[in-house]
């Protein structure tokens, strides 16, 4: 009888524990899903910022020439053509994009490298598309061009932080629990092998094991 009542003690704690095990599985697997999610919210924040950032870049590098030949009147007409209004659309996308990924992405990499993307477009009025407008001859272009490069390398830089991290896979959880299962069964048949050979044997089984 003392044997039947340990036997049904450890069925009982794995009963509980499985039911444990589960509900420690499903919490898991919550937690998982909003990683993920998360890592995709990421995902996108980022991959729109590079194409925008990127967008940016190719139409300046066109543009800051013909800047340099542009009187006022000539760049109060252009910003209301179809191409100066697509340029404003660009940089707005941009500014969503930086503001965005900013919150989103806590990892310390990208966020550097997502810093350092939003001080050179906030640079840019300034240290590009002034230039290029205020100075004669080439000096205001090449002044402008240099500081659009700058702002292509930190997009580049903010690709090569973001790729592996982003791409990383999920943490895998310890899997002591497996291991703690995988115990009590074992003891649980063990233990009813000790009790069938003490019973085959004449014995009474101990009541105290």
């Amino acid at each position: 009888m003392g044997t039947a009542i340990v036997t049904g003690i450890f069925t009982l704690i794995a009963g509980l524990g499985g039911v444990w095990l589960t509900q420690r599985h499903v919490a898991r697997e919550a937690h998982r899903g909003r990683v993920e999610a998360r890592r995709d919210e990421q995902r996108q924040v980022v991959s729109e910022l590079l194409i925008a950032g990127r967008d940016k870049v190719g139409r300046y590098e066109v543009l800051l020439p013909a800047f340099s030949k542009f009187s006022t009147a000539d760049m109060n007409e252009y910003i209301e053509t179809d191409t100066g209004r697509e340029l404003r659309r660009i940089n707005t996308e941009m500014n969503r994009a930086l503001v965005q990924a900013s919150l989103l992405v806590g990892d310390s990499a990208i966020a550097v490298a997502i810093a350092d993307v939003r001080v050179l477009d906030l640079q840019f009025p300034d240290k590009a598309v002034g230039p290029a407008l205020s100075k004669e001859g080439g000096d205001g272009v090449l002044e402008g061009l240099r500081h659009n490069y700058k702002l292509a390398g930190a997009l580049n830089r903010l690709e090569l932080a973001a790729a592996p991290l982003l791409r990383a896979p999920l943490e895998v959880p310890a899997p002591w629990h497996q291991r703690t299962r995988a115990w009590l069964g074992r003891h649980l048949r063990r233990r009813r092998t000790q009790d069938t050979d003490t019973t085959q044997n004449g014995g009474t089984p101990d009541a105290t094991r």
